[in-house]
């Protein structure tokens, strides 16, 4: 049974990081052959720390974060932002954490997750960080006011997540070697990656 290289979680495309290379060398015999180079693991660790740079330029971003583990495709955190907002006395927060995810046979790519907190309560994407907003809004406000605000909410939540995944993949787009998609997902489990 086969599987993908990549674990690909959330990003418009795979961004592939420290993968093999085409080196020109010679042979036993003197000609000239072409092999496939894998970094080694200073090599790997030297670009996670030019891509967390490159992530740290911007002035809110820092370099906490927990890491994700996954059995086959540990993620480490490059960086986390936090955007904060408080309407009607209720504090919504929305983060955004950037890992890179080693490959199962090679390399790594870029990837990122969102968290969402309203008064400190997680919770799992957009639509169910406004019910809770309005949910302790309405402990302290009426409804009608609530309601006014809630539009203003969510849409402020939806162009924040917008704007943090567009800034985010620009800076992937920018440190990663190579940009792929599934070309096709075979019933085994192996995957083909084309060019994105």
């Amino acid at each position: 049974m086969a599987t993908g290289n990549f674990f690909n979680k959330n990003a418009s495309k795979v961004f592939a990081i420290a993968c093999a290379t085409e080196v020109d060398t010679l042979d036993e015999h003197g000609n000239e052959t072409t092999e496939y180079r894998q970094p080694d693991e200073f090599e790997y660790a030297e670009e996670i720390e030019f891509i967390k740079d490159e992530i740290k330029r911007h002035p809110k971003w820092n370099n906490e974060g927990s890491d994700d583990y996954n059995r086959n495709f540990h993620g480490t955190a490059l960086g986390v932002l936090i955007i904060d907002k408080c309407y009607l006395d209720v504090t919504i927060e929305i983060g955004i954490t950037a890992f890179a995810r080693t490959g199962y046979y090679e390399g790594a790519n870029l990837d990122w997750e969102l968290e969402f907190f309203v008064d400190g309560y997680e919770r799992s994407d957009v639509d169910d960080a406004v019910e809770e907003w309005e949910f302790q809004a309405e402990k302290d406000n009426n409804a009608g006011l609530v309601s006014i605000h809630k539009t203003n909410v969510e849409n402020w939540m939806n162009n924040t997540v917008d704007n943090l995944i567009e800034e985010l993949e620009a800076i992937f787009e920018n440190v990663s070697q190579h940009k792929l998609r599934v070309a096709a997902r075979f019933s085994n489990g192996e995957v083909m990656y084309e060019t994105a």
